[in-house]
């Protein structure tokens, strides 16, 4: 019986410490502030095709310069 109520209070005690993890204070990129910004360029494998999206859409919706990137992609091809 005591080990139930010990295994028992374990468990609740890891969940609280998830709950209160999981409530931290976040470190966003856009509560950050960059006084200068860093050009890179992105070269693709391929010719721009749909695997490629994510890329296209982070610097469409800025992304990229939200935390400080000045971001050129490349068409990559043969």
């Amino acid at each position: 019986m005591k080990q139930k109520w010990l295994l028992k209070s374990l468990m609740l005690l890891a969940v609280f410490g998830m709950i209160a993890a999981a409530c931290g204070d976040s470190d966003s990129a856009s509560d950050r502030s960059f006084d200068e910004t860093t050009s890179i360029k992105l070269q693709l494998q391929w010719v721009p095709q749909s695997q490629f999206a994510g890329y296209f859409a982070a610097a469409d919706l800025g992304f990229y310069e939200d935390v400080g990137l000045d971001v050129e992609i490349i068409e990559g091809g043969v």
